[in-house]
């Protein structure tokens, strides 16, 4: 009688979990619970379980992406386990028609599903991808750089793992700046900067810099101090009364939209009470209630695929353009917070 091989479904059941759960666990897969792979890996040995090469290789097949009809197949390199998986899923789907009607093909490439750089090499290669697009990487399972010395590459914005490719990035200082400059065309003089507290991102770096530029290009007496904030619904309110009691800016202009939503958390009524502009207003429900410059990040999606595009048909790689950086400018939106300054 010839005994019959013991699989990987018979494993799954004897250990009690799926056999998804199983697979990831033999393959030593980050995004399976330690305590689950050693123990899936222990009933596997119990029950005499060996790999079937000919299954390893079907399921490298199955990876193996669809060519697109014109165009590249485009890897969309993100991280599930970041605390930003949610937000990044969603410009995944957003992106997705864009590059089909730019000619691409756009998919996805977890990072949680590898635990070392040889199994996302193995799998990019599989799936013929030619070039990668990174958007916000908190955090990685391991370096990738490595593979930006093969892969053209291109980061949407600036993240706090920042890999070593060129950036597409919005354009602080301009919308910073002419924010600035409309609120004074509309007659406000005393205009109060909320900026983030983030010192080492380029991002706060070119809104310190048009900061600075605008309250050195005002009389002396309208001259206000950059706030700087925490982010988030935590922030010091009480250090912004402090500043705004001393200072008595007419209006306030901050970073993001969210600022003015912390603001009103704690009972601040805008613009009531003072009325609030933002250089980076990037939620399209949000235009018309909050006046700012809108910038969509599908717009920094289609110029990163432009550039990614000229890096693959010239060879060239992420890692040797790594000192490139694009910036993309937004628009000004009109809306509620920001109404007529009262006749005096």
């Amino acid at each position: 009688m010839i005994e019959r091989t013991v699989s990987l479904r018979d494993v799954a059941k004897a250990a009690g979990f799926g056999l998804a759960t199983a697979s990831r666990a033999m393959r030593d897969d980050p995004s399976t619970a330690a305590k689950t792979r050693e123990h899936v890996k222990k009933v596997a040995k119990e029950l005499g379980y060996r790999p079937d090469p000919a299954f390893s290789r079907m399921a490298e097949r199955r990876w193996h992406g669809k060519q697109a009809q014109s165009g590249l197949n485009i890897g969309f390199v993100y991280n599930s386990q970041s605390d930003v998986a949610k937000d990044l899923d969603t410009d995944y789907q957003h992106y997705k028609q864009p590059a089909y009607d730019l000619g691409y093909t756009l998919i996805r490439v977890d990072l949680s599903e590898f635990s070392n750089l040889r199994g996302l090499i193995r799998r990019l290669t599989a799936q013929g991808i030619k070039g990668l697009v990174f958007p916000m990487l908190p955090h990685t399972p391991f370096d990738i750089n490595p593979v930006l010395q093969k892969y053209a590459a291109v980061s949407l914005g600036v993240s706090a793992y920042q890999p070593e490719c060129p950036v597409v990035m919005h354009d602080e200082f301009f919308c910073t700046r002419n924010a600035w400059q409309i609120i004074q065309e509309r007659g406000y003089r005393r205009i109060g900067f909320l900026l983030p507290d983030y010192p080492e991102s380029p991002s706060t770096n070119l809104r310190r810099a048009a900061a600075l530029v605008c309250i050195q290009d005002v009389a002396k007496k309208n001259q206000i101090p950059v706030l700087f904030l925490k982010y988030g619904i935590d922030l010091d309110y009480s250090k912004f009364e402090a500043w705004r009691e001393k200072y008595q800016p007419e209006i306030l202009l901050g970073h993001s939209h969210d600022r003015m939503h912390e603001l009103e958390h704690y009972g601040l009524k805008i613009p009531e009470e003072i009325p609030f502009v933002t250089s980076g207003l990037w939620n399209l429900a949000e235009v018309g209630n909050i006046a700012g410059y809108f910038r969509e990040n599908k717009q920094l999606f289609e110029q990163g695929i432009q550039l990614l595009n000229m890096m693959i048909r010239s060879g060239t790689s992420g890692a040797s353009r790594a000192s490139l950086v694009e910036l993309v400018k937004g628009n000004w939106k009109d809306g509620k917070s920001l109404p007529p300054k009262p006749v005096a």
